[in-house]
């Protein structure tokens, strides 16, 4: 388990019970090129529980056109980061990619976690599978799903005052 990671919690509610839209964004290559890296940054965890809806990804500077595709992998833990499972399926080109030049959002709603349910306590990561995407940047990674359920105990508890 990386034990220099910090953890980044997001949440929006759509309504008061809970139920409706959450999400989690990620920021790569802020400032500068996205690295090759497994473990990109910051790992999120949830608050609320529900079923994959969506990834999507976009670059405000996406790879040259000298280079490859960006790819992009989505990992969960279900035990606190001692062990990370894609969320997409395994064959090459399934995760989230942003070709050469392409500044569009790039979408992906086909997920091989099963079921696609995701728990509160999940814990998220981001990973970049190739080195030939050179000089992209300012790439965020948004994964979106339904709420069915919300955990107020870890709202309670990070409402405290800092130490």
């Amino acid at each position: 388990m990386p034990v220099s990671k910090q953890i980044m919690v997001g949440r929006r509610r759509s309504a008061p019970d809970g139920i409706g839209i959450d999400k989690i964004t990620f920021g790569l290559g802020l400032p500068g090129p996205v690295p090759l890296l497994d473990d990109q940054g910051l790992h999120a965890v949830c608050l609320s529980g529900g079923f994959l809806l969506a990834a999507f990804a976009i670059a405000t500077f996406p790879p040259l056109l000298t280079g490859d595709a960006l790819f992009i992998d989505i990992r969960r833990s279900s035990d606190m980061g001692a062990t990370w499972t894609s969320i997409f399926p395994s064959a090459t080109g399934a995760q989230l990619q942003i070709p050469q030049g392409i500044t569009t959002r790039r979408s992906q709603f086909v997920f091989d976690v099963i079921p696609t349910e995701v728990f509160v306590g999940d814990w998220w990561r981001v990973d970049v599978l190739n080195t030939s995407a050179p000089d992209a940047a300012q790439v965020f990674v948004v994964l979106v799903w339904q709420v069915t359920s919300v955990d107020d105990t870890l709202d309670a508890i990070l409402a405290l005052p800092p130490f």
